[in-house]
């Protein structure tokens, strides 16, 4: 269903530098709205077995128009009005959206009690398609906040139910979050085959939505292997489609993966020019998450010019933003870039205290990656503080974990370190 569809496909692990997958719709034409709500109300009516009340659908197709602009506030607004008159089964779709849109502005416990609350009801009136989007949607929140172990016992239970109903798309859909999971766990071999499973069930649905991110989740696989001409082909693949589909916040994350390709490649400026254009468009249709990422990013390049000052504001804003929505694994990402600028600083102490805390996270969550990543960092810290023995040590574990993952490049690097510190 399009009204009340399952958030799926948002890759919530930020491994290292590497952007999110989150798609939304773009801003469109009154008449192209007027016909999508059109559609979304002729969906609510399969969904609900029955029109809904006169009063209930104008509110509904006034907030289904704010949200398909953006003005999330405002849909609120609407669908709350919505709920007055609203039977127990148009609730169910109705709180979902109130989810749907606070998840959005990047406020998970609304989102969350929202999801929970339209659970109960559907639940209550043993409505088996609205039990399984709520719990997918309920999955992603736990996901987005770092719990994965919660987050895969519920994308099981959603995966069992939607096998009984026999729908197609949520087990498309359930499939890839729980790629998602393995991916941020570094199981990239067990994450690929959940995304392929996904993307062969989207096409053969024929679900643009469903296949770009499918596409957009194997491309992330592909960059974290280190094959990045693989990832940049089907980086290409969802940037035509999701341009074709109008999503916006699809358009943005593509072009910012491209983005840290080029960075990857040593392009800087193409870099900084792509991630510029995606962070125009998150703050445009005001995806908060996306904003922090390319945030984020952006901060990596000025880090690597050596503007360390303006890195570091990047970075400050990126941590701002993630820790206003709680999302975890970004401000563990954030922590650690910003203790590499203090590295770079030469304030090694100060940087050693934001290293042990992104990792304490890292350890929280299971996001092995960035745990690796900070392992690296302690190992380069304490190789400028002359402990050689200590260094090689935190380098080693890191090496292991890259191998784990099977992240080419990175291991190279720390072997070459290794190897290097050892000669010394």
């Amino acid at each position: 269903m399009i009204i009340v569809g399952i958030i799926a496909g948002i890759v919530s692990g930020v491994v290292a530098t590497f952007i999110t997958y989150f798609i939304t719709k773009r801003r469109t034409s009154i008449d192209e709205v007027t016909k999508r709500v059109e559609k979304e109300i002729s969906d609510i009516k399969v969904y609900l077995d029955g029109l809904p009340r006169a009063t209930t659908k104008d509110f509904f197709q006034k907030a289904l128009a704010a949200k398909e602009n953006y003005r999330w506030d405002e849909a609120i607004h609407f669908f709350r009005q919505g709920l007055i008159n609203a039977s127990t089964q148009e609730k169910v779709p109705i709180l979902m959206q109130i989810g749907n849109c606070f998840y959005s502005t990047g406020d998970l416990d609304q989102a969350l009690g929202h999801y929970q609350e339209s659970l109960i009801l559907a639940r209550s009136i043993k409505d088996k398609k609205g039990e399984i989007l709520n719990l997918g949607n309920i999955g992603v929140i736990y996901q987005t906040k770092g719990d994965l172990q919660k987050a895969v016992e519920i994308f099981n239970k959603v995966l069992e139910i939607s096998k009984e109903l026999e729908n197609k798309e949520s087990i498309a859909n359930t499939l890839g979050n729980i790629g998602l999971i393995y991916q941020a766990q570094g199981d990239l071999d067990k994450a690929l085959k959940y995304h392929k499973e996904a993307l062969k069930i989207g096409r053969e649905l024929g679900n643009k939505k469903d296949e770009v991110r499918q596409l957009g989740n194997i491309s992330l696989i592909y960059q974290l292997r280190g094959d990045l001409d693989k990832a940049f082909e089907y980086l290409n693949n969802v940037l035509t489609i999701s341009k074709e589909i109008g999503w916006e916040e699809s358009v943005a994350n593509a072009l910012g993966n491209m983005g840290l390709i080029y960075k990857a490649k040593g392009d800087l400026d193409k870099s900084l020019k792509f991630l510029q254009d995606a962070l125009d468009i998150d703050q445009k249709i005001a995806n908060k998450e996306g904003v922090s990422i390319q945030l984020s990013n952006i901060g990596t390049i000025y880090q690597t010019r050596g503007d360390l000052d303006k890195a570091l504001r990047y970075f400050e804003d990126s941590l701002k933003l993630d820790t206003e929505m709680d999302r975890k694994d970004g401000i563990a990402m954030n922590l650690g870039h910003i203790g590499v600028i203090y590295k770079m600083k030469g304030n090694l102490n100060k940087a050693l205290e934001y290293y042990e805390k992104a990792i304490k996270i890292d350890r929280n969550i299971g996001v092995k990656e960035h745990e690796a990543r900070m392992l690296t960092g302690f190992g380069d810290i304490f190789q400028s503080k002359g402990d050689k023995e200590k260094a090689l040590d935190y380098l080693n574990q890191a090496l292991e974990i890259f191998k784990q993952i099977g992240a080419k490049r990175e291991i190279e690097m720390v072997e070459n370190n290794i190897r290097a510190l050892k000669n010394k």
